[in-house]
């Protein structure tokens, strides 16, 4: 289902109390994805308007946190506010602009598009961290390596709500764990701990 679909769901079920009957209409209707769709549809609605938490959301409908992020956008920007702005955002950025920060020709592409889809989502916060990546890479002069590894915690301890994780990125740029081997190993042991991917295809 795409956006408009969505908001013109949210709209119907918003102004009737009659929710089966409207998931008996469109359950059949090309893009609405059938009966499961249309109620897990309604279900994120219902959340969004008690003001769950995402995880609840996601639970209950057994969508992807992510998912439920990018449908509570469309109905936030629909119901309850402006867009935000995000002060990060990659438009009117390039791929040519993540290499001249010192990113390697062939990685700044597909970290280009990860940008792009956090901020495709809303998850404004975490497009601050990719303009982050270039103070690590050029006023901190950390290799591209392990900032790209620093961002990627980073990032996925803003995703998920683990404080745990920001704190040892903060922690590592301090102290660069990775100019000495022993300090660089208690680093990776402390990340693996938190159970978050913190190394992923572009490095």
């Amino acid at each position: 289902m795409n956006r408009e679909q969505a908001i013109k769901l949210w709209k119907e079920v918003r102004n009737t109390t009659f929710k089966m009957e409207i998931i008996t209409r469109l359950k059949n209707k090309p893009g609405y994805g059938g009966k499961r769709t249309l109620e897990r549809y309604i279900q994120a609605q219902e959340g969004f308007e008690q003001g769950l938490e995402p995880s609840l959301i996601s639970m209950k409908t057994g969508w992807s946190p992510k998912t439920v992020k990018k449908l509570y956008r469309w109905w936030q920007e629909e119901f309850v506010i402006e867009p935000a702005i995000c002060s990060a955002s990659p438009e009117g950025r390039t791929v040519s602009e993540l290499e001249s920060w010192g990113v390697p020709r062939g990685k700044a592409a597909n970290l280009f598009n990860t940008w792009e889809k956090y901020h495709e989502c809303g998850e404004h916060d975490i497009c601050k961290a990719f303009l982050i990546l270039r103070e690590d890479i050029q006023t901190r002069k950390i290799p591209f390596k392990q900032a790209v590894m620093l961002l990627f915690l980073n990032v996925n301890g803003i995703e998920f709500h683990v404080e745990e994780a920001v704190e040892l990125v903060n922690e590592a740029r301090a102290y660069q764990p990775w100019k000495h081997a022993e300090n660089w190993r208690v680093f990776r042991e402390k990340a693996k701990k938190i159970n978050l991917k913190y190394e992923i295809d572009v490095i």
